[in-house]
């Protein structure tokens, strides 16, 4: 959803700002790739940090049964034993100490490594799963080099089209939503 929502944010300010057809998907593209990376990343905080520094509760995701990259990949690296724990804990871990849970939860991911193997999602080009390119990388390759600058130059152009007119919607939309 998120990287869906970024992607469609930015080919509508192409589209306002007159791009043309091969721009809009360069920046549909951008979206999907910055959106991916910061979705990983918002499973990983979710799990691993500091509620005054993330400003978010620690294991949300895990009490409320969200099927995440971090439990999709444990499901992946997990024994028999290990699974079966997961599948409860995510379908009848309602009856469980909400505490209790992300604890359990977070010491299988742990065991498992999955921070580890995602982070590695994020950011190894060569890693033959399906959402294995780095999504920042990935999102810089979608841009013509001169706008790749965007990141720290925004009235850098793609083609004619200045790049802030169609970052407007993005900001427009975070500022009215919760990526997360």
């Amino acid at each position: 959803k998120t990287a869906v929502l970024l992607a469609t944010s930015l080919q509508m300010g192409a589209v306002v700002a007159g791009a043309d057809e091969e721009d809009q998907k360069r920046l549909y593209d951008f979206g999907i790739a910055i959106g991916m990376a910061f979705q990983l990343q918002d499973d990983i905080l979710d799990c691993y940090s500091d509620v005054s520094v993330f400003g978010k509760v620690t294991g949300g995701d895990i009490v409320e049964n969200k099927k995440t990259m971090m439990y999709l990949k444990a499901l992946e690296l997990a024994s028999v034993e290990q699974k079966e724990r997961l599948k409860v804990l995510f379908t009848d871990g309602m009856t469980i100490n909400p505490q209790r849970k992300i604890d359990e939860v977070i010491s299988i991911y742990d065991d498992l490594q999955v921070n580890e193997a995602v982070e590695q999602l994020m950011t190894d080009v060569s890693n033959p799963f399906c959402f294995s390119s780095s999504y920042v990388s990935m999102a810089l390759d979608t841009m013509d080099p001169a706008a790749r600058s965007v990141i720290f130059f925004p009235s850098v152009r793609l083609s004619h089209v200045p790049i802030s007119k169609a970052l407007f919607f993005l900001s427009f939309l975070n500022a009215f939503t919760d990526l997360g």
